[in-house]
């Protein structure tokens, strides 16, 4: 085998420090870097180094500085209107400051693209349901508890997480979860904010009031003996058993104090995700998705944490 120039620069390309050694001996040696296949190019960062598509597909940019050194504004900007630019191009921006709505909109009228800024707002009808989304994506249960409790994080984000026994108290918090929505799954085909938070106030608080007539009433007892009728397959029969053992037998045992260590973060989730304008953009109807992202439209997050605070984080991370 003939080792030509090609070889070695793949070898040093791809050596990390030996990369970046051979990528400058390359250059001083044949004038430029070579191109792996035609990538168009988005913008200039020299007169001679282009930053292609391939490029930003590839590690995307990070751009540093202190506040009010202009990475939205400038860097940030430039990079903006290139990719903006580029033909059938879509994405998600998240608003950090309130004045970057504006900013955009005048990227997109430069672009000649205003209809394809698509803004998520309380002043703007677009609606996203997050956990009928992820239903709809293929309702796989652990899928939808993910959704909700990474969502979740960022109401937690500033707090510490209690030592070493943190992490012990959010995996019970995504067990409690899990084992409330595979119940309401079953039960009624699809899975809502307002029917977790419901289902899970609605659990039996000791183990007597189980065989009580007016708990078994009520929307968790009955929603239990849905679910259990409407179990078809192996799978959700298996699925079933197991919550159902959590909700009739272990958490109706568990002291006080332990049952509310682990419902107190769920509670706080759910709360958020059924109170205010998170609950009418989030937990309502659905006339935008993440597929219309993929048809070239751009969707612009409007709830700057600057002016909307917890509420802009949490629907900012959905």
């Amino acid at each position: 085998m003939k080792i030509t120039m090609d070889h070695l620069y793949a070898l040093t390309f791809f050596g990390g420090v030996y990369g970046a050694l051979g990528y400058h001996w390359y250059r001083k040696r044949f004038g430029r870097r070579p191109q792996i296949a035609a990538s168009p190019v988005l913008l200039w960062l020299t007169k001679d180094e282009p930053f292609t598509v391939r490029d930003l597909l590839n590690g995307g940019v990070a751009i540093f500085g202190r506040t009010g050194s202009g990475k939205t504004s400038s860097s940030g900007k430039a990079l903006g209107r290139a990719i903006v630019g580029l033909p059938g191009s879509g994405g998600l921006i998240l608003a950090a400051k309130p004045e970057d709505r504006a900013m955009w909109e005048g990227v997109f009228k430069a672009a000649g693209r205003e209809s394809d800024l698509l803004i998520f707002s309380p002043d703007h009808p677009l609606r996203l349901n997050f956990i009928n989304a992820e239903m709809r994506a293929g309702g796989q249960t652990m899928n939808i508890v993910r959704c909700i409790t990474t969502i979740g994080e960022t109401l937690r984000s500033a707090d510490k997480k209690g030592g070493e026994d943190g992490d012990f108290w959010e995996s019970q918090q995504a067990r409690l979860i899990h084992n409330a929505v595979e119940i309401l799954k079953l039960a009624y085909g699809k899975v809502t904010a307002p029917d977790l938070l419901r289902f899970i106030s609605g659990m039996a608080a000791a183990t007597d009031v189980v065989k009580s007539e007016k708990w078994q009433a009520g929307f968790h007892y009955q929603s239990l003996l849905l679910a259990e009728k409407n179990a078809k397959t192996e799978i959700e029969k298996h699925d079933l058993t197991l919550a159902l053992e959590a909700w009739v037998n272990e958490y109706p045992a568990l002291n006080d104090r332990t049952r509310s260590s682990i419902t107190a973060g769920v509670f706080n989730t759910l709360h958020v995700f059924n109170q205010g304008i998170v609950r009418e953009l989030v937990s309502t109807t659905t006339n935008v998705s993440p597929e219309d992202m993929f048809r070239g439209k751009w969707v612009l997050v409007d709830m700057a944490p600057s002016r909307y605070g917890d509420a802009g984080l949490f629907i900012a991370a959905g």
